[in-house]
C-alpha cells in the first residue's frame, strides 16, 4: 500500500552566507538589511584622466611627490673596505643625479602605476644601438645615460614563453613610445635587462588592464581626495555666506510690483554700500535691516576628520601630506612619524636597493674595477634635534668611560670609532691589534696530530 502523502521531498535550496540571519528582525535578510545594498564598484581610471588629477589637483600632486621626496631625500652611502675605490664611485653616481632620477620614477609609480629606467649602457656589443639583446654586465664599456618612461609610455611586446625559464609569463621585451619631449620621438623595443621597472600594486587583473603594470596609489585616493577638495568648497561658499543681511520693508512685495522696483534697488545699495563696523545705517520707522549668522560650530574638526581618509589611502601622516604641526594634547607625533618612516625605510629596501646594487656594479665595470663586496646604506629619515644629539653624546661619552675602565676598550678604538670620518655610536675593535683571535679559529689552524686519530 502506497502513501502519497509521506512521499519525500527534496531540500530546499538555500543560499548560504558566512554571516548571521534573522528573518524576524531582517538582519542579514536582502531587502529589509540596509547593508546588503552596499557593494564594491571598481571604476578604473585612464592614464590621461590620473595624469591630469597628478597635475591639476594639489592634494594629488602631494599624494604623489612627498613619498618620493622622503624616499631620496636624505640619500645614501656605500659601505665597503676599499674607501678610495668607494669615493671615486660615489662621485661618478653623483654625477648622474640618482636621487632626481628614482624621484621621477617613483612619482610614475605612483601617480600611474609603473615605470621604467633605461639603463644606456654599452656592453660591447656587437651593435650597441639593438636595445633588444640582454645585458652583459661583464662587458660593460661605459654608463651614459639614465632616461625615466611612464607606465602610459611603455608597453609589454613580448613574454618568456617556456616554462622552464625562471621568468616564465614575465615581460621579456617592452615596446616604448617617448610621450616627452619631442614629438617626432620613435618607438623603439628594450630587452627588460636594460630596464629598471617599478611597479604598482599588482593584483593580475590590474597588470591585464593596465598594460602589464599596477594600480597607481593616485587611484586609490581618488575618491577620498574628491570628498576632501568638495568639503572645502563648500566651506568656501559658506565663508562667503558666513553674515547674511536680510532687510525687511512693510508692504515690499506690493511696492515692486507697483512699479517701484528701481527705487528699491537703488535703497538697498545705498543701504549696502554704506554698512560697515564703524558706520551706522539709517532706516526708516517701516524698515528693518538685520545679519542672519550662518552658524559654523564643528565646522573645523570635520573638516580635520576629512583628511584623515586621504592620509591613509595614500599611506602617509597627515603632518607631511598637508604640512601641519601635530595639536592636542601632549600631541608630538613622533609614533607616527617613526612608523611611517619605517615603511619608507621597507620600501627603499625593496625598490631603491636592488636598482642601486645594478647600476653601481655596472659603474665599477666602467671605472675598470672589480666590484668589490659592498653594501648600501640609507641614512636615516629621523634628525634629532642639537639637545638630542647632545644627550645622546654625553650618554655615549659615559659608556666609553666605563668600557675604557673596565678594560673592555682602549682609547684608540674609542677614538677611532667614535671620531673617525664622522661621529658614530658604533664600536670597532681591533682584534689584530689586540692579538686576540677566536676559539674556532684557532682549533682550525691547530695541527692535527694523526697518531691521535682513531
Amino acid at each position: 500500500m502506497k502513501f502519497p502523502f509521506f512521499k519525500s521531498k527534496p531540500a530546499p535550496e538555500v543560499n548560504r552566507v558566512d554571516a548571521f540571519q534573522n528573518v524576524a528582525t531582517g538582519l542579514g535578510v536582502a531587502g529589509r538589511d540596509k547593508r546588503l545594498a552596499a557593494a564594491v564598484s571598481y571604476q578604473p581610471k585612464t592614464f590621461k584622466e590620473l595624469r591630469e588629477f597628478w597635475q591639476s589637483e594639489y592634494l594629488a600632486s602631494r599624494v604623489v611627490e612627498a613619498h618620493s621626496e622622503e624616499m631620496t631625500r636624505a640619500g645614501w652611502k656605500i659601505n665597503s673596505a676599499d674607501s678610495e675605490v668607494i669615493g671615486a664611485l660615489q662621485d661618478r653616481a653623483d654625477g648622474m643625479n640618482l636621487q632626481e632620477v628614482f624621484r621621477k620614477a617613483i612619482n610614475f609609480q605612483r601617480a600611474l602605476g609603473g615605470a621604467a629606467i633605461l639603463l644606456g649602457v654599452d656592453d660591447g656589443s656587437s651593435d650597441a644601438s639593438n636595445l633588444q639583446t640582454p645585458l652583459d654586465i661583464s662587458k660593460v664599456k661605459t654608463l651614459s645615460y639614465l632616461h625615466v618612461f611612464a607606465a602610459d609610455e611603455c608597453t609589454p611586446a613580448m613574454e618568456y614563453d617556456s616554462p622552464v625559464q625562471p621568468k616564465y609569463a614575465q615581460t621579456q621585451i617592452y615596446k616604448i613610445e617617448p610621450k616627452q619631449g619631442s614629438k617626432t620621438a620613435q618607438p623603439f623595443l628594450v630587452h627588460e635587462s636594460r630596464l629598471i621597472v617599478l611597479k604598482g600594486a599588482t593584483f593580475g587583473v590590474f597588470e591585464t588592464k593596465r598594460n602589464g603594470w599596477g594600480q597607481p596609489v593616485l587611484e586609490r585616493c581618488f575618491d577620498s581626495i574628491r570628498d576632501f577638495g568638495t568639503s572645502y568648497q563648500s566651506a568656501a561658499i559658506l565663508i562667503q555666506e558666513f553674515a547674511q543681511k536680510v532687510y525687511k520693508q512693510t508692504d515690499l512685495a506690493q511696492m515692486l510690483g507697483s512699479g517701484k522696483r528701481d527705487a528699491i534697488l537703488e535703497r538697498l545699495a545705498n543701504l549696502s554700500y554704506g554698512l560697515s563696523v564703524a558706520n551706522m545705517a539709517a532706516v526708516d520707522g517701516s524698515e528693518e535691516l538685520s545679519r542672519l549668522a550662518v552658524p559654523t560650530t564643528g565646522l573645523p574638526e570635520l573638516l580635520s576628520k576629512m583628511a584623515e581618509p586621504v592620509a591613509s589611502a595614500a599611506q602617509i601622516p597627515v603632518t607631511i601630506l598637508f604640512g601641519q604641526t601635530p595639536s592636542g594634547l601632549n600631541a608630538t607625533g613622533a609614533v607616527e612619524m617613526r612608523l611611517y618612516y619605517d615603511r619608507v625605510a621597507a620600501s627603499q629596501n625593496a625598490i631603491l636597493k636592488p636598482a642601486l646594487n645594478l647600476i653601481f656594479s655596472i659603474l665599477f665595470k666602467e671605472l675598470n674595477l672589480e666590484v668589490p663586496e659592498f653594501d648600501i646604506q640609507f641614512n636615516s629619515l629621523w634628525q634629532m634635534t642639537e639637545l638630542e644629539q647632545a644627550d645622546l653624546r654625553v650618554k655615549m661619552a659615559q659608556a666609553d668611560v666605563a668600557y675604557v675602565g673596565a678594560g673592555i676598550l682602549s682609547p684608540e678604538e674609542v677614538v677611532e670609532s667614535r671620531f673617525g670620518a664622522e661621529f658614530s655610536l658604533n664600536t670597532q675593535i681591533d682584534l689584530q691589534a689586540r692579538g686576540a683571535t677566536s676559539e674556532a679559529q684557532r682549533i682550525i689552524e691547530a695541527p692535527v696530530d694523526e697518531t691521535q686519530a682513531p
